[in-house]
């Protein structure tokens, strides 16, 4: 069809809404889901309050603490843009 038609890409509302009912479901606490890679890599953004478990966290010890694999590649404290490494500690 999308041959006969000249269309490059085809979107699917149905799947597009059933993909964003999932991320929010499996992300309740995400501000946004953004996929890659045909759904393998997921990018969340995510608001840390005070009263977070993640405050206080240094990133070095992430999985010892919470058992998940993550790469956090940006922080931001106001207008500030932090590219943190193992040292740098949630606040």
């Amino acid at each position: 069809m999308m041959k006969n038609l000249g269309i490059n890409m085809i979107i699917n509302p149905e799947l597009q809404t059933a993909n964003e009912i999932m991320n929010i479901l499996n992300y309740p606490e995400a501000i946004s889901v953004e996929s890659f890679a045909k759904g393998n890599v997921e990018m969340i953004e995510i608001y840390v309050d005070d009263q977070s478990s993640l405050v206080g966290t240094k990133l070095s010890s992430f999985y010892e603490k919470f058992q998940v694999q993550v790469l956090i590649c940006a922080i931001q404290r106001g207008e500030q843009v932090i590219i943190p490494d193992g040292n740098f500690v949630i606040m």
